[in-house]
C-alpha cells in the first residue's frame, strides 16, 4: 500500500540520477544535463548487423519489442522511486551500455488502483544486453492497474524514431503503435499461438529502415476463423 501511496501524487519530474548499473560508471558528470552534443547511436558496429528482410522481419519485430517494452517499466520505476524537481530530467543507464534521458508525468488514481504514464525519453546508445543498441527518441503513453500489490501493465501506445545497431541495423519508426499486454501485463509475443493472436488489439503499425528495404507493418498477425475458446493468460 504504501507504495502505492508513494505514486499517487502527479510526479513533477525528478533530479538527474547519479546511480550506477551493475557497476558502470555514471557517464556523465555531476553538472551535465547530458547528450546535447553527443551522437544518439554510435555503438554496435562490431555486431552482425543483420539487414532486416521479408524473411526476418518479424523476427526482428520481436527482439526489438521486446526491448522497447522493457525499457519503458526501467524509466517508470525512476521516475516514481526517484527524487523530483520540477523542469529537470531522470536519466536511467542501460544495464549493459549508455544512458537514457527520461521526462514526463505519471499519474495515479487511489479508488481504482489504477496509474498512466505519459514518458519521453531520449536514448544514447542505450543497451541492457549488449546485443542491440539503440539511439533515438521514444514516447510512451501507458495505463494499468496495481493487483496483489505488482504493477500490471494494461495498455502501452508507442511513437516516435529510433536507430539500432548490433543484433540488427536500421532505424523503426512507432506510429501510434500498440504493444499488447496479456493479464499478467506481459508482452504478447509476435509468435504467440493463434489462440492467443486472436484476441490482441492491433493498433498502429511501424516503419522499419534498413539496408535499403522499407516496410509499414503491424507485426501482430490477424487471425481469422473461429477459435476453439478464449486464451487463459494465466491472470489470477
Amino acid at each position: 500500500m504504501n507504495r502505492f501511496i508513494n505514486l499517487v501524487a502527479t510526479l513533477a519530474l525528478g533530479v538527474i540520477i547519479t546511480a550506477c548499473s551493475q557497476g558502470r560508471q555514471d557517464p556523465l558528470g555531476p553538472n551535465e544535463q547530458g547528450g546535447s552534443n553527443e551522437s544518439y547511436l554510435t555503438k554496435g558496429g562490431d555486431g552482425p548487423n543483420l539487414v532486416i528482410t521479408e524473411d526476418n522481419k518479424l523476427s526482428a519485430c520481436q527482439k526489438i519489442d521486446e526491448k522497447v517494452f522493457a525499457l519503458f517499466f526501467n524509466a517508470a520505476s525512476a521516475l516514481s522511486t526517484g527524487p523530483q524537481k520540477t523542469g529537470e530530467s531522470v536519466r536511467i543507464l542501460g544495464t549493459y551500455w549508455g544512458y537514457a534521458i527520461v521526462d514526463g508525468s505519471a499519474t495515479s488514481n487511489q479508488d481504482s488502483a489504477s496509474f498512466s504514464y505519459n514518458l519521453k525519453l531520449k536514448l544514447y546508445d542505450y543497451s541492457d544486453s549488449g546485443s542491440i543498441y539503440f539511439g533515438g527518441n521514444l514516447q510512451y503513453a501507458s495505463s494499468g492497474i496495481f493487483l496483489h500489490d505488482r504493477w500490471v501493465n494494461k495498455f502501452m501506445l508507442v511513437t516516435d524514431s529510433i536507430q539500432f545497431a548490433g543484433a540488427y541495423t536500421g532505424s523503426i519508426k512507432f506510429n501510434n503503435f500498440r504493444l499488447p499486454a496479456d493479464t499478467l501485463g506481459q508482452l504478447i509475443s509476435i509468435f504467440a499461438p493463434a489462440i492467443i493472436l486472436k484476441y490482441v488489439d492491433r493498433q498502429g503499425s511501424v516503419t522499419i529502415n534498413s539496408g535499403g528495404n522499407r516496410f509499414t507493418l503491424n507485426p501482430y498477425p490477424v487471425i481469422m476463423g473461429p477459435v476453439l475458446s478464449a486464451p487463459d493468460f494465466g491472470g489470477p
